[in-house]
């Protein structure tokens, strides 16, 4: 948040962490110091519009404690598609994924999802992936719980400024998803 949307958006606050850490380490930080009955996070450069949020919110209740953005649903809207390459790369891993830890999650790696006070401190306190691979991981913290996990077309578009590293950040990811493996079982 930059200074000049301090003023404006006074319920927001920046908060620094000591290092640069990976994006998971930054999210569950941002998660656990929060408040509120609902705690979101988006990629930084909001490639799901922020006023996704109340289709998101509005899922929430009941057993339903996390909702989570997806490209992958018929009624989502992409409006610029990634390169190729990384379209392939994406949905290979949530195939794998779905494979060996979350069958019938088609887009985990949306970065736009929302938690319930109880989830975020649940699936946040004691993550332990702290890259690109978290996302997977909070989910299959919500799936033990036995809470139900919405997934909600949104609109979306590519940022061609992402920090993804293709081939760097894909063997992480792997690296993540055969630790979530192990820890599933």
């Amino acid at each position: 948040v930059a200074e000049a949307d301090a003023a404006t958006w006074p319920q927001l606050r920046v908060i620094r962490l000591g290092a640069n850490a990976g994006k998971g380490a930054a999210v569950r930080r941002g998660m656990l110091v929060a408040t509120g009955s609902h705690r979101a996070f988006s990629d930084a450069d909001l490639s799901t519009p922020i006023e996704e949020l109340a289709r998101l919110r509005s899922r929430l209740g009941g057993n339903c404690h996390v909702a989570i953005g997806s490209r992958a649903l018929a009624e989502s809207r992409i409006e610029v598609h990634q390169p190729g390459h990384r379209e392939l790369m994406g949905r290979t891993y949530n195939r794998l994924l779905q494979l060996v830890a979350l069958p019938g999650i088609s887009d985990s790696q949306c970065g736009f999802k929302v938690f319930t006070e109880m989830a975020a401190i649940a699936c946040f306190a004691h993550l332990e992936a702290t890259r690109f691979g978290f996302d997977a991981e909070v989910l299959l913290i919500a799936r033990k719980r036995g809470w139900e996990i919405a997934e909600v077309p949104v609109r979306w578009h590519h940022v061609e400024a992402s920090r993804v590293r293709s081939i760097r950040d894909s063997s992480h990811m792997l690296v993540d998803l055969a630790r979530l493996r192990l820890r599933r079982r």
